[in-house]
């Protein structure tokens, strides 16, 4: 038996293991404990920095103690002379790559290498950017690395040439580094910028994106990353501003509706301008949150009693004109469903490589019948394209995606809602006339309400037999008559129901409503006929009654609730 090692049993493994441990502790809690006593005694000096080193070194994401050590720094820097400083910081630079190497992915370490880089008196920002280079092989994912190098490459004066064929580097060489293509999204704009719009990439550029992100999603289609950053590219087609949609009521005050086909920003520098015949209005409407629909008073005395007075709106260089009678109540000009942009206006070019990517889409679904990210980028182009003409398609699609990926079913029943909702739009805008304001968007399985913007000029809106448990923009129907919310899953009314000054007839049948206060939105309105039968509030005893109270100008309501409360 002599000269064999001894082999631990599993019993004393454990015990030296628990003794090992219990060690640690006892010297982390001896050290954390000289370390917080030192700061709170407001001590700053070369002990305190031996301490947290120690501590560190071992274990990077202890934030206050790079905090204490910013304090110490904070107040020996200035008493030093240059040299001596800059040795001061090197030490630290030196400490900060050694814990990096620990954890690579530490917050603290790259927010205090910064912090230190800031202090410094002759920093190198080009040796730290070789330092990225370094842990960008190690991980080249690593986004506290990728954001640290933006950091260090605005400082360091990198042309963006550059850091774009950096980015195409990392991706060459894996196509899954989401942090390199989002990198590459953020320099494209600066390297191709369109002129007159914010944001906006050259159609020559986006074109050769579209082949590079091509090529990465067919050699991976199981990969996220490039599916994203193709999105992204879809997104940055241009779309031109225009004006939907321009309408004017004279009661119960007067007032002019305007609507954009893209949410804009109105400004003191950027204002909406009115004239009325030779009159300019002072429009006080602005605000830094871009809206889609915006709505401008007009002072009683500037509409005149000529005849027929012509109301000129103004933004930008869009302009859009009303005529207003003296015996009409309101008027209004629409700008043709085209202004409305559902899809995207595409040059030859563009959309030549995008039906050369569709069918590519349906190349790679042959393969891959079930990959989702390639049937939702297929949806994007097809509606892209021709969404009218692929119509059939794209709803079989939506079923697929929800069948393949129930995690996220609801998301894609709510593009699906986006997507029927444009559809009906479309085709009821193009023969929008004086007699037909009727919008009939029933049973089409919405669960989400899009584009209420352009629904300002509808008298009758019916929404029924769908699945919508929120209104969320139904304030912008301005003109609407009577609402039909039949069959939803509806528990209550938004308050911006209440701005709906013309409301007259409201239908809740077959909704779960139950209780009075759901809709209390509706309190002192003009609303003259409601229907809530169906709904858990009708077995209540005083819904009738409480009703009757809310809405003084109500005249009929659902006849099981009204028998004996309006036969008298």
């Amino acid at each position: 038996m002599h000269g064999r090692l001894k082999v631990r049993s599993s019993e004393e493994q454990e015990e030296a293991q628990r003794r090992e441990k219990a060690e640690k502790v006892r010297v982390y809690r001896e050290l954390s404990g000289k370390i917080y006593a030192k700061r709170s005694a407001g001590d700053l000096d070369d002990e305190a920095l031996m301490l947290t080193r120690s501590m560190l070194s071992d274990n990077p994401d202890i934030g206050t103690l790079w905090n204490y050590r910013r304090e110490i720094l904070e107040a020996k820097i200035p008493t030093l002379s240059e040299d001596a400083a800059t040795e001061l910081c090197s030490r630290e630079l030196s400490l900060l790559e050694y814990c990096l190497r620990v954890n690579p992915k530490s917050y603290g370490a790259w927010l205090h290498r910064q912090w230190v880089l800031e202090h410094t008196p002759r920093p190198d920002w080009k040796k730290e950017k070789a330092l990225c280079n370094l842990f960008l092989n190690y991980d080249e994912r690593n986004f506290h690395c990728w954001d640290y190098r933006r950091h260090v490459i605005s400082k360091a004066g990198i042309p963006p040439q550059e850091e774009f064929d950096f980015t195409y580097e990392k991706i060459a060489a894996n196509f899954s580094n989401y942090s390199a293509w989002h990198y590459r999204s953020s320099l494209l704009p600066k390297l191709h910028p369109l002129p007159n719009k914010e944001g906006g990439v050259t159609e020559e550029a986006l074109l050769k994106e579209y082949e590079l992100v091509q090529n990465a999603f067919f050699t991976d289609p199981s990969d996220q990353s490039a599916w994203l950053y193709h999105r992204w590219l879809l997104g940055k087609v241009d779309k031109p501003l225009a004006l939907s949609c321009v309408l004017f009521k004279r009661t119960p005050k007067p007032l002019i509706y305007i609507v954009f086909n893209q949410p804009v920003k109105v400004t003191s520098s950027q204002p909406i301008c009115v004239t009325v015949g030779e009159t300019p209005v002072t429009s006080s409407v602005s605000s830094d949150w871009p809206e889609p629909l915006w709505e401008c008073p007009i002072p009683d005395d500037v509409i005149g009693t000529a005849d027929e007075t012509t109301i000129m709106v103004k933004y930008d260089e869009l302009e859009a004109p009303v005529v207003i009678k003296t015996d009409q109540q309101q008027a209004w000009w629409v700008g043709g469903v085209e202004t409305m942009l559902f899809s995207s206006v595409l040059t030859a070019a563009t959309s030549s490589v995008m039906q050369a990517e569709l069918d590519s889409c349906r190349e790679l679904l042959q393969l891959e019948p079930e990959n989702k990210w390639c049937l939702l980028t297929l949806l994007l182009l097809m509606q892209a394209l021709e969404p009218k003409r692929h119509h059939e398609e794209i709803t079989l699609t939506f079923g697929k995606l929800a069948a393949i990926d129930p995690y996220r079913q609801s998301y894609y029943n709510d593009l699906l809602s986006r997507f029927r909702i444009e559809h009906t739009l479309s085709e009821v805008l193009q023969s929008f006339s004086d007699t037909s304001y009727s919008l009939d968007l029933s049973n089409k399985g919405l669960t989400r309400l899009y584009h209420t913007e352009h629904m300002l000029l509808f008298r009758t809106v019916s929404l029924s037999t769908n699945r919508l448990t929120s209104l969320q923009g139904i304030g912008q129907l301005k003109c609407i008559w009577r609402l039909e919310l039949d069959g939803n899953q509806l528990e209550g009314l938004p308050g911006e129901l209440a701005e709906l000054v013309e409301l007259r007839e409201l239908s809740l049948r077959n909704n779960h409503i139950a209780e009075v206060s759901a809709l209390e939105c509706l309190r002192g309105s003009q609303l003259e006929v409601l229907n809530v039968e169906g709904n858990p509030v009708c077995e209540l005893a005083d819904t009738a009654t409480r009703l009757v109270d809310m809405l003084p100008n109500l005249r009929e309501l659902d006849s099981k609730l009204t028998k004996n409360h309006l036969s008298s």
